[in-house]
């Protein structure tokens, strides 16, 4: 699991190039870099590494939470659920998920981030 975090925090942190005195942050290969001091990216990288650890977690956490309470609903309600159930509950869910982490590695190109300088 923490070699997982490390990949993710090791990708983000390449997406800044270095550029004379900091760095420019390209949110894919074609986008228009963004300039950002040393000290926005150490901030940004410091900030996505606690946000995808925090949201992992969670998405674990809610997950196996989801997954405890539908068996405990299925065992006490002797219910039939069909093969198709897990794939209906768990996908919105997923989704969420993914969106939320491809949301975080474009933190540097938000709107709302520009201007925000590293304290």
């Amino acid at each position: 699991m923490y070699g997982s975090f490390d990949r993710l925090i090791e990708l983000f942190s390449n997406r800044f190039e270095p550029d004379g005195d900091g760095y420019v942050f390209r949110a894919n290969l074609r986008a228009e870099g963004i300039p950002v001091s040393k000290a926005e990216r150490d901030k940004f990288v410091a900030d996505y590494s606690r946000r995808i650890k925090i949201s992992m977690w969670a998405s674990m956490g809610l997950m196996t939470a989801l997954l405890i309470g539908g068996v405990v609903f299925v065992v006490s309600h002797d219910v039939d659920v069909p093969q198709y159930a897990l794939y209906v509950a768990f996908t919105p869910f997923i989704l969420v998920s993914v969106g939320a982490m491809l949301w975080l590695a474009k933190a540097p190109t938000d709107t709302s981030m520009k201007g925000v300088k590293a304290t």
